[in-house]
């Protein structure tokens, strides 16, 4: 008889294996500035080896529904980094953007003017009485309608998608009826599209008109938070990684004791109320926010300087962020071993 080879050691069950982490992102509100703050964030964490599109869920919320839906949609960080300070992109990043109608997203025609009554005198009177406190509530009731459509934000994003993306992608507005948070793509809600989804989660009370959905009216997430990362609590992550542009820097004094700098702290309050809770669920958590150097990007693309560079600061920010502290990037790309 032939003889055979012998045979080797039996596998072992519990080797560890390796698996990518799992990962969590949430995209801030911020405007047209923080749109492009979460494009050079995304691009820093791209070239340091961490690609966004490889994220398990996606939540945005005002200008962060708008850069979720893109990476949802297939864009690249580095060619949308690229297409905002107007550089070349890949053939991918090309098509994609060859899909999308021209025009600015907020350049929709102004509703007829309307007596400048309250959009919701309820909610701004009940919300008084909330605690805890969410004075955007009380904002959103109290500011007349706004007059701008929001249909060519609808109409760029259904050219992204034809429909819900399978991957997860969670899109927060304001129910204008009663002040409720609406998570699109997690709660039950009428069939919409992503198109309609970004531009509840955009629609600024007093400037923009409240989007419908299903017979109700909904205004901007940031009304709630201008993050909403508290939604990521308990959903068992690796790791949640936050680009905040309205949150930050560390202390007011940084910027002045103006009513801009007050602003933003207490939207950084808001922010570190909400990593608590992911942080005591068991979740590390990466918060990127705004530096005084950035901020003053902010102030000069508000100007009217090109948005890239707002981009190109806050790419600079995270970079050098990245490479001062060496623990953070294994957070996101580092394997976790698990037993086969």
């Amino acid at each position: 008889m032939p003889e055979t080879a012998p045979a080797g050691p039996a596998p072992d069950a519990a080797r560890p294996t390796d698996r990518p982490r799992s990962i969590g992102l949430v995209l801030g509100a911020g405007g047209v500035a923080g749109y492009a703050f979460h494009t050079g964030v995304l691009a820093a964490l791209a070239d340091a080896g961490w690609d966004a599109r490889t994220a398990e869920l996606i939540i945005g919320t005002s200008a962060g529904a708008g850069s979720a839906s893109l990476l949802r949609g297939g864009l690249s960080p580095r060619d949308h980094f690229a297409h905002t300070r107007g550089l070349a992109m890949s053939a991918e990043g090309d098509e994609f953007v060859a899909r999308l109608p021209e025009g600015a997203w907020d350049s929709g025609e102004l509703a007829p003017a309307a007596p400048p009554r309250p959009a919701a005198a309820t909610l701004a009177v009940r919300s008084l009485l909330r605690l805890p406190p969410r004075p955007g509530l009380t904002v959103a009731g109290a500011l007349p309608r706004g007059r701008r459509s929001t249909e060519p934000m609808s109409r760029r994003h259904h050219a992204v998608h034809h429909r819900w993306p399978d991957d997860a992608l969670w899109v927060c507005a304001v129910r204008l009826r009663d002040g409720r948070r609406v998570v699109f793509g997690r709660d039950d809600h009428p069939p919409l599209e992503v198109g309609d989804a970004v531009a509840a989660s955009s629609a600024i009370p007093g400037v923009f008109t409240p989007v419908p959905i299903g017979g109700e009216e909904y205004v901007d997430g940031g009304v709630w938070s201008m993050t909403n990362a508290d939604l990521t609590r308990g959903l068992g992550y690796d790791a949640v990684v936050v680009s905040a542009p309205l949150s930050g820097p560390e202390s007011w004094k940084s910027t002045g004791r103006s009513a801009g700098a007050a602003y933003r702290a207490y939207h950084l309050a808001v922010l570190e109320a909400e990593i608590r809770r992911v942080r005591d669920a068991g979740t590390p958590v990466l918060a990127l926010r705004p530096t005084v150097e950035d901020l003053a990007a902010f102030r000069q693309e508000g100007d009217g300087l090109h948005r890239g560079a707002v981009a190109e600061q806050a790419h600079r920010s995270v970079t050098r962020r990245l490479e001062a502290d060496p623990g953070l990037l294994p957070l996101l790309t580092d394997p976790v071993a698990v037993k086969a």
